[in-house]
């Protein structure tokens, strides 16, 4: 088995070579301007050959995720300690993000803050753009386990694409 590391944006392969590639794990949620996600969605589209597969997994419930201010997610206490992650979670609508900001404290210490930024993408906004970049869904799952995509229950969005001319 090889590993590559690099760019989605920029792979390093020829067009075509591919009949399965995945981007899992909501990683298209971390590109936060909208071309940079058509730029991914297109070369990925250009590595599968005929017939092959675009995976890609989305998280929409991030877009019906209840905002928080200052939610205490857990607390810990051992040895004398006390550890507790609070969370604020806010949406700016004019960028469509979603921000997860994470404050982890131990004791009285300062807090060590963690901001995780990510991208809203619903389904329709999904299908959009793989439309866009000439791909065409195939499959559409709710979660790994190949149910049915349902807006309001599934935990995730997975989507199965090829190229439209292969179809």
């Amino acid at each position: 088995m090889h590993r590559v590391r690099g760019l989605g944006q920029e792979p390093p392969f020829r067009p075509g070579v591919f009949d399965l590639v995945v981007f899992p794990y909501n990683g298209l949620h971390c590109l936060l301007d909208p071309e940079e996600r058509a730029s991914l969605c297109r070369e990925a589209g250009e590595l599968i050959a005929p017939g092959g597969w675009l995976v890609l997994e989305t998280c929409p419930a991030f877009c019906r995720r209840p905002l928080e201010e200052d939610r205490e997610r857990y607390r810990q206490e051992a040895g004398g300690a006390c550890v507790r992650l609070v969370e604020s979670v806010r949406r700016d609508s004019q960028l469509e993000t979603i921000t997860f900001d994470m404050r982890y404290l131990v004791d009285e210490a300062p807090a060590a803050r963690l901001l995780l930024v990510l991208a809203l993408i619903d389904c329709r906004g999904l299908l959009a753009l793989l439309d866009a970049c000439g791909l065409s869904p195939v499959h559409v799952w709710g979660d790994y386990d190949r149910s049915p995509y349902d807006e309001e229950l599934s935990p995730r969005l997975l989507v199965a694409a090829s190229r439209k001319e292969a179809r």
